[in-house]
């Protein structure tokens, strides 16, 4: 009985040990591949199709290997963009301007439709960060600038982007980062960037996207509040209803009308968690009629009346808290 359990421990042992090496090696193949496969295409390569063919898990990342001198990558950005120059030496240029060289460990910004072309003249490391939301890109000052600052839109790497760079490659190799997950590590980098450069170093980086466009995106999230309708929207900003549902909808990619639902539930639900308003309060807050109006609502977007939302939200919160 005794050398039944032995083998009987020994053999679990053996599995997971085994589990845990096929792991280990789907995770490094997938990773040598991907790198293999954008190294065959770096010499005049199509990087928006080598990012597309990466699945529904693709995270918006690309590592640029430039490990011969003379060869040549172009890339074009489908959105906000940014550019990490990790070493070597590079000639590049941004939608067939001067061209400029980097030698240095450095970054920038793209905008959506610059084309990047990048010629190593010696082997370099470049990694490419797509934005995958364009509204989580939030300038960290005010500004009143309306065209990019020559020569100051390239900014050092310090220690912390460094750093941040680090981790984001071992997070990627093993396969961790999806486009959730993104989110949340460009927000992080944007905290990075907004607590340790200066102003007038953030105001030269994020000049290559200030533009009409980025001030009506901005206009709408500091004032999208003050509305209860899209019509009142469009006169806070002087537009006609037509033109500004056709504005809307360039900058945000959906209707003005489905953004502002989407809005309102975040906030309610916001609201029902992290707050201890009354429910009729936010009731009136929100517009509804009655309580009963309020509880069709939550019951056709939550699935539940908001008092039992609550509830459940706070008991989640607490189960998590003890853990």
């Amino acid at each position: 009985m005794m050398c039944f359990c032995v083998l009987c421990t020994d053999f679990v042992y053996f599995v997971f040990g085994f589990l845990t090496l096929v792991l280990w090696i789907r995770y490094k193949t997938r990773f040598f591949t991907l790198n293999i496969e954008l190294k065959n295409n770096t010499m005049n390569a199509s990087l928006n199709q080598y990012a597309s063919c990466q699945g529904e898990d693709y995270s918006g990342i690309i590592f640029i290997s430039h490990e011969k001198t003379s060869e040549a990558i172009d890339y074009i950005a489908e959105k906000h963009s940014f550019v990490f120059f990790k070493e070597g030496h590079i000639r590049f240029s941004i939608n067939g301007e001067k061209r400029k060289e980097l030698d240095q460990p450095s970054f920038f910004l793209l905008s959506p439709g610059s084309a990047f072309r990048s010629v190593a003249l010696l082997p370099s490391s470049i990694v490419i960060i797509s934005v995958i939301d364009h509204l989580d890109i939030k300038l960290p000052f005010r500004s009143n600038l309306s065209t990019r600052m020559k020569d100051k839109f390239i900014l050092p790497l310090n220690v912390y982007v460094k750093n941040y760079l680090i981790l984001l490659n071992e997070l990627f190799s093993f396969g961790f980062l999806n486009k959730e997950y993104m989110k949340l590590k460009i927000a992080e980098l944007m905290l990075i960037i907004d607590m340790t450069y200066s102003i007038e170093e953030k105001q030269g980086f994020f000049s290559v996207i200030i533009n009409n466009e980025f001030y009506f995106l901005s206009f709408i999230r500091k004032n999208y509040k003050r509305a209860k309708s899209v019509r009142q929207l469009a006169e806070l900003m002087d537009y006609s209803i037509s033109g500004f549902e056709k504005k809307f909808r360039k900058v945000f990619s959906q209707s003005a009308s489905l953004w502002l639902k989407e809005q309102k539930k975040t906030a309610i639900y916001e609201d029902l968690l992290k707050t201890d308003k009354p429910l009729k309060e936010i009731s009136l807050e929100y517009g509804f009629c009655s309580t009963t109006h309020f509880n069709n609502y939550c019951k056709g977007c939550f699935g539940c009346p908001p008092g039992k939302l609550r509830k459940q939200l706070i008991i989640t919160e607490n189960t998590l808290n003890e853990d």
